[in-house]
């Protein structure tokens, strides 16, 4: 496993975790969704890393297909456009 794809799953388990912690505070739970979604963004930035699929560094592109999309396209999770 790459060392990119080792430090990408190691952030994603601390976004676990702290959702875990979190979790049984219904309070916090906006709190517990964000590190969930954060885990979930993580886990794929590490597969696009270990597959060397390069991972986009903005988080919009006004006028044209972010290349997220492009990227998720290419390991055919989202199908054609």
């Amino acid at each position: 496993m790459k060392k990119g794809t080792t430090e990408w799953l190691e952030f994603a388990n601390r976004d676990l975790e702290a959702a875990r912690i979190l979790l049984n505070s219904s309070y916090l739970a906006n709190v517990v969704l964000f590190h969930s979604q954060q885990c979930i963004e993580k886990c794929l930035k590490a597969y696009l890393e270990e597959n060397a699929i390069r991972i986009p560094k903005i988080h919009s592109n006004v006028g044209r297909t972010p290349e997220w999309k492009w990227a998720l396209i290419k390991i055919n999770i989202l199908g054609p456009l």
